[in-house]
């Protein structure tokens, strides 16, 4: 129960962190916490590609000087 209750709160806080609203939080059903927080992941998952991608970009450029 102790790690289940930690899990949401890490959840919730996480979602928070990218600007959702508690009060918003508090209305959503499970799944859909669940679906935002996968999108999320996935989105920050792209970004960070994209920038691992212009830091290929940027390292190969420096080294054809």
């Amino acid at each position: 129960a102790e790690g289940i209750k930690f899990q949401y709160w890490v959840v919730l806080l996480s979602l928070m962190k990218k600007g959702i609203p508690y009060e918003a939080l508090l209305q959503f059903s499970e799944r859909e916490i669940f679906t935002i927080l996968a999108v999320q992941s996935a989105l920050d998952e792209k970004e960070q590609e994209e920038i691992d991608r212009q830091q290929r970009i940027q390292e190969h450029k420096a080294r054809m000087k």
